[in-house]
């Protein structure tokens, strides 16, 4: 039986390969159902398990401030938390919904939400269009999580930076990340745009 992970924090294992993860660099209602985008990426912790959050990379995904409700948009009412649950329960696998339904059960819920708002499918903006991502990223495979994890090391090492600074360090990763995501994306036939995650969201 597959065990929940659940608590008040997301293990650092988890965090640093959801950091690497090219999923969490945009909001995950990107082009979804009119959706607007504003404010910066935060990451949402969807769904509960006996009464704690659920501290999976599946179940917490990546919104900006307006579809989060949070800082300049808090109390706006601007959060539909059906949507959020829809986009996790599609990145969850079989074994995963099994685990938590317990008082009721996630895989009918999933059913029932596609239903309403059809499959989860994960968009991006690509020369100022919505795209489909055809990739997966609910699964960063080892050699593209190892391959991110020393891009993220050779510049710690050669510029002296701390594992606090996230914020210095992405943008020093951006182009070596973007080259990565723009091969992940060659079967769509078209290039990457270069903007970092903060411009991607207002280009909405």
């Amino acid at each position: 039986m597959t065990q929940v992970k659940t608590g008040p924090a997301i293990n650092l294992k988890d965090r640093e390969w959801m950091e690497l993860n090219p999923f969490y660099q945009t909001c995950a209602l990107y082009g979804q159902h009119d959706h607007i985008c504003g404010g910066k990426i935060t990451w949402e912790h969807t769904l509960t398990f006996g009464g704690k959050k659920i501290q999976e990379p599946w179940a917490i995904i990546p919104l900006c401030e307006k579809g989060h409700a949070v800082n300049s948009y808090q109390d706006a009412g601007t959060m539909n938390k059906e949507m959020n649950v829809w986009v996790a329960l599609n990145r969850a696998n079989e074994e995963q919904l099994g685990a938590i339904s317990k008082a009721e059960s996630y895989h009918q819920k999933k059913i029932y939400l596609n239903s309403i708002y059809g499959e989860y499918v994960h968009k991006v903006p690509v020369n100022g269009q919505i795209t489909e991502v055809k990739k997966n990223w609910v699964l960063l495979d080892d050699q593209h999580y190892e391959m991110l994890k020393a891009i993220k090391q050779k510049y710690r090492v050669n510029l002296g930076i701390s594992t606090s600074q996230q914020q210095i360090l992405q943008g020093l990763i951006k182009e070596e990340y973007e080259n990565f995501l723009e091969k992940e994306l060659e079967n769509l036939g078209a290039k990457v745009m270069q903007p970092s995650v903060d411009k991607a969201v207002e280009k909405v």
